[in-house]
């Protein structure tokens, strides 16, 4: 998405628009040009998009009235069947299609009808919006908004449409009131913005393009490659997938941040977590303090003992897994998490030295990655099983340096930008924040100084040009 020329012209007029057209317009124009980008990326996916909308809009306001007349069993009615229409969209299009090739009725020529069984871009994400917009008016944490096109902005502002983060109704229409006052030339906002997108890009063409070439041979034939390098390629993914994820949210918070609205923050230096807890308060924060609040608090929590909380973190931990993908994979992905979480609650919270949690951590989660990049359950498996079993030596290592068309300046390249990467989520960490954040607290001098030496590396470094299809963001599938 971001990658693209297109996108990035798109971007450039309607911030153009946004600055010229009359100031109470802006809602208007954000909105119209989030369902105009979607319906560019996908017909079908702007037409569930639109319907979608307009029933969460609907829906919410006959709550509203609901509640004003005392109607508690007409409320709880509505709640419940707009809820299980938004879960069954979702569970419809992650699994009919999955349900109908497991059932072997898809064959090497599908018929044109299952396009309309792919997944909507974006659905997961302004679904579980639409859930919570539904679950806050019935809470009464929230009335229902007047304004169509203001919602239809909540569910359709394009930086963050395609992987979120999944926004709160109260956090993102609070802001709507202020769009008027934004002016262009706004220095600190401007830096602020102009950081997270750079660095951003840095993470997402230089890192995770660039790592993603040897991640995609080692999974697809493990078989041919050394105990080494199938190692290294699980400490590769787990670096493409953050550099990837928070990539897209960084880009996406700082083009948000050109239009005036603060974005809900998705990572926070996830991979210096000291545990399993910690590191879902840094990781996609967005979606697990969603599950938190939506799900596993309704559920009781941990408000009701040691063996209920283990249901409730286990049953959480399905549902996350779950909704990132069909298939086994995904499942034992989401319930390592959880087992990880239990036994964290019950002896590995004991583990008192830092360096200690930290590392536990990290592999817990690197290992559970596997699982989640492979394409079955039974691949992944069998990608343990080969890094076991396959051996190394100082000439296979060499052997399949060359065989995946690697050289020493890309080495370097990779373990340079890695460091950079490692230092700066490290002086976030430091500061209990993130890199593009704390950096407004440098003067001036030094902040153009990182802002040059991040173009320069990103113009040089960076996957793109003729010949090259940057890869598309891995949680777009989702």
């Amino acid at each position: 998405m971001f990658t693209t020329s297109f996108f990035l012209i798109y971007l450039i007029i309607v911030i153009l628009l946004y600055f010229l057209v009359r100031r109470e317009w802006r809602v208007h124009l954000l909105s119209v040009s989030g369902i105009l980008y979607c319906f560019y990326l996908d017909t079908y996916a702007g037409i569930v998009l639109i319907l979608s909308s307009l029933f969460t809009y609907l829906a919410g306001h006959e709550l509203a009235k609901f509640r004003e007349k005392n109607k508690l069993t007409a409320c709880k009615l509505l709640t419940g069947l707009s809820v299980f229409i938004h879960s069954f969209t979702i569970f419809f299009y992650k699994f009919v299609l999955y349900l109908w090739e497991r059932m072997g009725l898809v064959s090497e020529s599908p018929p044109s009808f299952l396009e309309f069984f792919v997944i909507p871009i974006g659905l997961s994400f302004y679904t579980f919006q639409a859930i919570s917009y539904i679950l806050d008016i019935y809470h009464q944490k929230y009335t229902p908004k007047e304004s169509l096109s203001e919602f239809l902005l909540y569910m359709s502002f394009f930086p963050k449409f395609i992987s979120g983060p999944i926004e709160r109704p109260s956090e993102f229409f609070s802001q709507l009131k202020s769009l008027q006052n934004i002016i262009f030339w706004q220095t600190g906002r401007l830096s602020t913005s102009f950081t997270y997108i750079l660095y951003g890009y840095f993470l997402k063409i230089v890192i995770a393009d660039r790592v993603s070439v040897t991640v995609n041979r080692l999974f697809e034939y493990p078989q041919g490659y050394d105990s080494f390098w199938l190692s290294l390629g699980i400490i590769l993914y787990t670096i493409q997938i953050y550099t990837d994820f928070a990539g897209y949210s960084y880009i996406a918070y700082g083009i948000s941040g050109i239009f005036g609205i603060k974005l809900h923050p998705n990572f926070k230096t996830p991979y210096f977590a000291l545990s399993i807890s910690d590191f879902w308060r840094r990781w996609h924060i967005s979606l697990s303090s969603w599950l938190r609040d939506y799900f596993y608090i309704p559920l009781g929590g941990n408000r009701k003992g040691k063996t209920r909380k283990s249901f409730n973190t286990l049953l959480v931990f399905l549902v996350c897994g779950l909704w990132h993908g069909t298939g086994l994979s995904f499942v034992i992905w989401g319930l390592l998490h959880g087992f990880y979480s239990i036994a964290e609650t019950l002896f590995l919270h004991k583990i008192k030295n830092q360096i200690i949690k930290r590392s536990l951590t990290l592999v817990q989660v690197s290992v559970a990655w596997v699982f989640f990049r492979a394409t079955s359950a039974g691949a992944a498996i069998n990608y343990f099983k080969q890094t076991l079993l396959q051996g190394t030596s100082i000439l296979r290592i060499c052997k399949n340096f060359e065989k995946l068309d690697l050289n020493t300046v890309e080495l370097w390249v990779i373990l340079l930008s890695i460091l950079i990467m490692f230092w700066a989520d490290s002086y976030g960490y430091r500061n209990n924040s993130v890199f593009p954040k704390v950096l407004q607290n440098k003067s001036q001098l030094i902040r153009y100084c990182l802002f040059y030496l991040f173009l320069i590396i990103i113009f040089i470094f960076g996957i793109y040009g003729p010949g090259y299809h940057s890869e598309n963001f891995i949680y777009m599938q989702f």
